[in-house]
């Protein structure tokens, strides 16, 4: 008895450090949710791992162990579920609070787990085997999660935080120009766009092209922004991402944003790529979970989001935190 009892204390010592050590998060993109696990953000998953101890009857060495692995993964499940409950829909709507009330949410959630992949095994001792285990944070589980976000707000609840922020930062890498200027280059062409090229909306045709990029690269470094499925992006007081021109429908399988820990691995995504448009976010709103960008780059992306079939409403947005 005293042997299984040391064996569950280091069970649960071992999952407290693999949540918090440093070495299984590049630059802290697990945001842990209790003693329970962890929200990988940037690989868009939730991971949770659980300990399990073969009994001391079992019959033979090898169901000793299947018996300790078995233990392992219901433990593990058990506790994805809590970090599911830690899960932000938006700013104001966390999966717990839905849970609580609607026992439908939680069955199907607990239903949805049974498909959790094992990520990795490792045998403790004799007795004890540590199961890792990951769920995506898209198909199923999003559908189920995302339809208990509100109609996002089109202002920020409460003040703006520029925490982190020395100085209001210009929205653009480079001062003095209010988006970005990007190189497109073409077979035999080559041209650098810059804000002024850009026609209003109310003057630009359907059928144009309006600007060269292919993406919006949303810089929130220094800015104390925490991601959530659905963040909201305002800009001179008023929603601009996601409005309701993008469908929920892709946004199921692929998220709403990308998010990433490095400006670098960033720019060259699948996502935005080859071209796409840099703002810098000026701060945070709704509690962190939102994001503020200086109102210099409306002019220019408020006429992108008024363009059919642009690159916001397929959601090619990605924020860098």
């Amino acid at each position: 008895m005293q042997t299984t009892n040391a064996l569950r204390l280091i069970g649960a010592l071992a999952l407290i450090f693999w949540v918090v050590t440093p070495v299984h998060a590049a630059e802290s993109a697990r945001e842990p949710v209790g003693d329970f696990g962890a929200i990988d953000w940037v690989s868009y998953k939730l991971i949770a791992s659980g300990i399990g101890v073969a009994p001391s009857n079992a019959p033979n060495h090898m169901q000793a162990k299947a018996l300790a692995q078995r233990a392992a993964v219901v433990v593990a499940q058990r506790n994805l579920m809590e970090v599911i409950k830690g899960v932000h829909i938006d700013s104001t709507t966390v999966v717990e609070d839905f849970m609580v009330v609607n026992d439908t949410v939680a069955s199907k959630v607990k239903g949805i787990l049974t498909h959790a992949g094992v990520e990795g095994l490792r045998v403790l001792d004799d007795n004890a085997i540590e199961v890792t285990m990951s769920i995506p944070l898209q198909g199923e589980l999003a559908e189920t999660l995302l339809q208990m976000a509100p109609v996002s707000v089109s202002q920020p609840s409460g003040s703006m935080s520029k925490s982190g922020l020395e100085k209001e930062p210009q929205p653009m890498e480079q001062p003095g120009t209010a988006i970005e200027a990007q190189r497109f280059d073409m077979p035999g062409n080559s041209t650098t766009l810059s804000p002024s090229t850009v026609a209003p909306a109310t003057s630009t045709p359907a059928n144009s092209v309006l600007v060269p990029y292919t993406g919006l690269l949303i810089d929130a470094r220094g800015t104390g922004f925490q991601p959530s499925l659905k963040p909201n992006v305002y800009c001179r007081q008023k929603l601009l991402y996601p409005g309701a021109y993008v469908g929920q429908t892709e946004a199921i399988e692929h998220g709403y944003v990308r998010y990433f820990r490095n400006m670098s691995e960033a720019r060259v995504s699948e996502r935005i790529s080859p071209n796409p448009c840099t703002v810098k976010a000026q701060g945070t709103s709704d509690a962190k979970r939102s994001l503020v960008i200086n109102s210099e780059a409306f002019d220019l992306l408020q006429t992108i989001v008024n363009t059919p079939d642009n690159f916001m409403s397929g959601r090619r947005v990605v924020i860098v935190y």
